[in-house]
């Protein structure tokens, strides 16, 4: 006799499952998976805007130094601190963080223009 429901034998769980991503993570995986996607995209183009706009080729270059250096120490922190805390609310945590700095970048600093000499 089966007890488990039909749904928790889909094929999609069933692969899922096999490739390690649980069911409390799964919309995390998703988010982080748009996340990226959407960095990607906005660093393919944003080099060409910045530079559209007058910044220097050595501005735009020292942009994504520090943008790459701020990635390498807050993928390394949210392992860190998922450990400590619990995923569910460093996820969380780090989608506040990333929304209310990518503001900043956008509004205030690019649109402004702050970030000439």
């Amino acid at each position: 006799m089966n007890t488990q429901s039909p749904e928790s034998h889909s094929p999609i769980r069933v692969w899922l499952e096999r490739q390690g991503i649980v069911k409390p993570l799964g919309w995390g995986y998703v988010g982080l998976a748009l996340f990226m996607v959407g960095d990607g995209i906005e660093l393919g183009f944003l080099a060409i805007f910045l530079e559209g706009r007058g910044f220097s080729p050595a501005s735009i270059a020292t942009l994504m130094s520090v943008y790459g250096i701020v990635v390498a120490i807050s993928a390394w922190l949210s392992g860190a601190l998922a450990e400590a805390w619990g995923p569910r609310r460093i996820m969380m945590t780090g989608f506040i963080v990333w929304a209310v700095f990518e503001v900043i970048f956008l509004w205030p600093g690019v649109a402004g223009e702050n970030y000439r000499r």
